[in-house]
Order: structure tokens, then sequence, then C-alpha cells
């Protein structure tokens, strides 16, 4: 359920796409590696004859890196890019092209697996993602999107602004409607370099809630990453 959670998105802003996203074989103009942990743990409630209730839980977890190459900029702001993921379990990921953009509409090439963590990270790789013409006096931003079985809606706060590193505050709320509809709730913060526009750190905690008959789901999963390497930041700290 979670993983559908965002291949419903995914699928969402590709429906919008006029064109495929296509892979890009030359040398990279950026590369990025994370280091990556994700921990999921879920329970499953059964109300049963007079007013009983069952419940069964388990919980699975992973390590690993993510990376991330940026290929190209795209005429409308769009960051073309290649993401995997190696893991020490069972989440890694063959590379997949991407477009990601700074109201964190994503883009990707059909038939390949994208773990969650992978679309925490392209959300916040889009180009202007820090805007502050978008922002209010609080330095608070909220980004939307609808169609006609899903809305979410994102709120992020930018704090703690020191030697162009911040502290941005994140909320989301996702609902999914139809026979396998739930909701979603994910709160977080990111440590976002603002001169060299990318993540630094990144903390996620998810709730996804569902209910089918007398049947009550719910999953938790956390998931953190931290930068490892940056070509760019090694370019920019370099000695002549």
């Amino acid at each position: 359920m979670r993983t559908a959670r965002f291949y419903i998105l995914a699928a969402l802003f590709a429906s919008a796409a006029t064109t495929a996203v296509q892979a890009d074989t030359s040398k990279p103009m950026r590369h990025m590696v994370y280091d990556m942990s994700v921990n999921i743990s879920g329970q499953l409630s059964q109300q049963g004859y007079a007013g009983t209730t069952t419940s069964s839980g388990g919980g699975t977890g992973d390590r690993g890196q993510l990376t991330v190459d940026v290929l190209a900029v795209q005429p409308d702001s769009g960051l073309v890019v290649t993401i995997s993921e190696q893991a020490r379990g069972s989440r890694s990921a063959d590379p997949a092209t991407c477009v990601t953009y700074g109201t964190g509409q994503i883009v990707c090439e059909t038939g390949k697996k994208i773990n969650e963590e992978e679309y925490t990270l392209l959300r916040l790789l889009g180009k202007d993602f820090v805007n502050p013409a978008l922002m209010d006096a609080h330095h608070h931003w909220q980004l939307s999107t609808t169609s006609a079985d899903t809305s979410e809606t994102n709120d992020y706060t930018l704090s703690n602004q020191s030697n162009g590193m911040a502290t941005i505050v994140l909320s989301r709320d996702l609902k999914v409607t139809g026979p396998q509809g739930y909701d979603a709730s994910t709160t977080g913060h990111v440590t976002y370099n603002l001169r060299l526009n990318m993540p630094v750190s990144v903390t996620e905690e998810t709730e996804t809630r569902a209910q089918t008959g007398d049947s009550y789901n719910r999953v938790d999963q956390m998931v953190t990453l931290h930068l490892a390497t940056d070509s760019m930041q090694q370019a920019a700290t370099a000695k002549p």
C-alpha cells in the first residue's frame, strides 16, 4: 500500500507530460550519493463478532545508498536525473531516469522500480525548490496537487538560516479515494544547502491508514537520508 502511494503520484505527474522521459548517456553535470535507511512497521486490526478485535503486526528495514546523476536542465526548468538504490536487503533498484521540478512534481520513465525513499529525495532536488517568490512573511510555502481520486498538500517552512544552510520543516497530507483508498500523513525536516541547492540530510516519518470493511491497516515508515558525496561541493571547495 505504501509503495502504491508514490506510484499513484508518479502516474499522476506522468499523465500530464507531453513527451516521454528519455535516458541521457552523456557525462553527468553533477554526481551525488546519499546514505539512506528505511524502517517500516505495520499493524492490521480486524473487528470480529461480538465486538472482539484481533491484531497482528510486523516490521522490516533496510540500509544502503542512493545515487543521483544530474544530466540536464530542460527549458521548462525540469531537472533530468538518473537515480538508483544500492541496498543491503531487498530494496536495491536499477537506475531510472526522471524529471523533477521545484514544485515537487516528478515524471519518471515507466516500468522501472523506484522506491519511496527515492521519491523522498527526488521531490527535493528540483530547480528553485526553495523559491522566495512562493514564501509568505513567515518563510512558509505550500504546494498542492489534485486529481480525480488523489489530493496531496505539502507545507514547508524555512528556518534557522546561517552560512548558506537552512532547516526546512515539512508536513504532507495525502488522501486517495476509491476501493483501495487510504490517508497518509508525513512530518519531517530537511537540512538544506542554499548555496548549492541541495538537501544535505532528510528525515521523514509517515503514517498511512486504510480501512476496508472491518479491517484497519496502519503502516509507519521512517526514512533518513544523509549526503555522503557531491561532485559540485567537491569542486566548490577544491584548492586551485
